[in-house]
């Protein structure tokens, strides 16, 4: 019922235009850097890369998952992340900010619920 939301599809052997990827590994054109802009710096980790290539695409930039390019990520290491929280993550704030920005007023209060 809930596939068309699935965050991580599963592995794909080929590339395919996508709505975001991971700032981690992502790679953008000076072009896109100049018309589009840096990331935002008012979201936490996680959600300036959604929030840029969300902007890009609006400036009729693609985003595209490529598998031949590879990335060493260590998930988590900078935030703890990994770790269970004794309160919510600082990443609930940029959920806060993005949600209301590209979604409607609901479903941005519905899905930042602790």
């Amino acid at each position: 019922m809930l596939a068309r939301w699935v965050v991580a599809p599963p592995v794909i052997d080929h590339a395919f235009q996508t709505d975001w990827v991971s700032g981690a590994s992502m790679m953008v054109r000076s072009e896109v850097l100049k018309e589009v802009g840096l990331l935002d710096e008012g979201y936490f980790t996680y959600f300036d890369d959604i929030d840029f290539c969300f902007n890009a695409q609006k400036h009729g930039w693609p985003t595209w998952y490529v598998p031949t390019s590879r990335v060493v990520h260590l998930v988590g290491q900078s935030t703890g992340v990994t770790k269970r929280p004794k309160r919510l993550p600082p990443i609930v704030r940029g959920a806060q900010k993005i949600l209301p920005e590209n979604h409607s007023p609901v479903y941005a209060r519905w899905s930042t619920r602790a």
